[in-house]
């Protein structure tokens, strides 16, 4: 009987059809909380793709409330280019050495600036006067915060930052508002005022009558810890000089300082080590700085708040002139490879053990307007609606045109050390 069945074609392809319904039923039959964990380990390109592979998975990844954070914190980052005054977003794909345009088209002035991401969501602003945009790229929906008629004679704008609060569960805009008074020429004197938007509410609120009168420098916000941080500039010198780093809690709404590295101790020659960047990298706060011996160093901070965490992390020997404000580390491709952005518009991947650039990327045909440097942040994205996310805000949805189109404007180079 065994041999007849063997040789019985019919027989054969019943017997491999009952094993694949088996193994695929196998699958759907796994635990939810197995599912997400597993699911929660893929890039959300792939996340998206496994919606549809069948009811269990789309299951796991819509509806099981613990997906969306658990994703969040595992999702490798993405690298967002933003052109100074355009209405695009460049979105690089590093494992496939990949960009791809988004066009911004909302309804309001053109030319938004990108103030910071938190928690996979984009901040942008208008250049000048009007409605600050909340935009998740993930989904394509946006929502626009109301703007406050601010006395012009009376209020400077100084800075906006974007966060979130893990206590409240809301996402939040902060503004700082220089406070002039009619006798004052210059700043002494004056008071800078700090107001607070949550998401969701119908207006702002004003929680601070005598915040730090300071001057931010011209870096992307860096949220971490449910605080925001910023380098500090009180004396308005233009040069790549710092005083100290300073941020914002959105739980207990309070600014603070935060220790810097050991380059930047008081006693140190302060403007010999320019600052290029702060952000976080590999999940810890960094500083990134340029040493005039033609070499970049990355500080991170190991343990939040910790002065004595510090720890220079990487050492990029390079034959680079200099390395311009807003070049920064993107992440570990492995263990002895790390990727850079280079505000020069390209990206580095530099060996450590070997000191050497093995790689280098450009991005052509963005020439910037008014400024030489590029600009990029990290952004990772959130698989949740901006519906969920900010419960109450009315949102929209960006429509009229293929989002996320292939762009082509990136040369890929493999170069030595000396070239570069």
């Amino acid at each position: 009987m065994e041999e007849v069945l063997r040789l019985n074609p019919t027989a054969v392809a019943a017997e491999k059809t009952e094993k694949t319904v088996a193994n695929s039923s196998s699958i759907g039959q796994l635990p939810n909380h197995i599912l997400v964990d597993i699911l929660s380990r893929l890039p959300i390109k792939s996340v998206i793709q496994c919606r549809c592979v069948c009811k269990s998975f789309l299951s796991a990844i819509s509806q099981d409330p613990e997906f969306p954070p658990l994703h969040l914190s595992r999702s490798p980052p993405d690298l967002i280019l933003c052109p100074p005054l355009s209405d695009k977003l460049i979105l690089f794909d590093s494992d496939n050495d990949r960009a791809h345009k988004l066009n911004l088209r909302f309804d309001g002035p053109p030319g938004l600036e990108v103030v910071n991401s938190s928690r996979g969501l984009l901040c942008l602003r208008p250049p000048n006067a009007g409605p600050v945009c909340v935009f998740n790229p993930a989904s394509l929906e946006f929502t626009l915060i109301p703007d406050t008629v601010i006395e012009r004679e009376k209020h400077i704008l100084m800075t906006i930052g974007f966060g979130y609060s893990s206590t409240s569960n809301k996402y939040m805009v902060l503004r700082t508002l220089l406070l002039l008074q009619q006798s004052d020429i210059i700043n002494v004197g004056r008071r800078c005022l700090t107001d607070i938007y949550t998401l969701g509410t119908p207006r702002w609120r004003r929680i601070e009558e005598d915040a730090p009168m300071v001057v931010f420098r011209d870096f992307f916000p860096t949220f971490l810890n449910g605080s925001l941080h910023w380098i500090i500039d009180e004396n308005l010198s233009s040069s790549s000089t710092y005083d100290y780093m300073i941020s914002f809690n959105f739980d207990n709404e309070k600014f603070g300082e935060i220790a810097l590295p050991p380059p930047f101790d008081i006693g140190k020659e302060r403007d010999s080590v320019p600052v290029l960047s702060v952000g976080v990298f590999e999940g810890q706060l960094s500083v990134c700085v340029w040493n005039l011996f033609n070499r970049v160093d990355v500080w991170v901070m190991k343990e939040y708040g910790v002065r004595e965490s510090w720890s220079r992390e990487i050492v990029v020997r390079t034959t680079h002139l200099y390395w311009p404000e807003g070049s920064f580390p993107v992440k570990y491709m492995s263990a002895d490879i790390v990727l850079f952005f280079n505000a020069d518009y390209s990206l580095i991947t530099y060996n450590l053990l070997e000191n050497k650039i093995v790689k280098c990327i450009k991005f052509n045909g963005l020439p910037p307007e008014n400024d030489h440097e590029a600009k990029a942040l990290i952004h990772v994205p959130i698989l949740m609606s901006l519906k969920e996310l900010v419960v109450g805000a009315e949102v929209h949805l960006l429509t009229g045109r293929k989002a996320w189109k292939r762009w082509k404007g990136l040369t890929v180079s493999h170069n030595s050390p000396n070239s570069l």
